[in-house]
């Protein structure tokens, strides 16, 4: 019982998780196309798609998990 429930525990960790990254890939992508300097413009532009790549490889993390979460019950 405990194991499920520190599971449970480690998926909305990664919930939270990958709501952070969304909002850091989010905010990093407005800052490039606001900028007025191609370099800051580019730093976050490159900030943004590697934000964007560990939410990729975090969401199948998190739904690999989960599906095996639902599997146990």
């Amino acid at each position: 019982m405990a194991k499920i429930k520190l599971e449970n525990i480690n998926l909305k960790a990664i919930k939270f998780s990958l709501f952070l990254k969304v909002m850091i890939s989010g905010w990093a992508l407005y800052i490039a196309v606001m900028s007025e300097e191609t370099k800051i413009g580019l730093l976050y532009l490159v900030v943004a798609i590697v934000f964007a790549g560990f939410f990729v490889f975090q969401l199948k993390y998190y739904k690999k998990k989960k599906a095996e979460m639902e599997e146990a019950d």
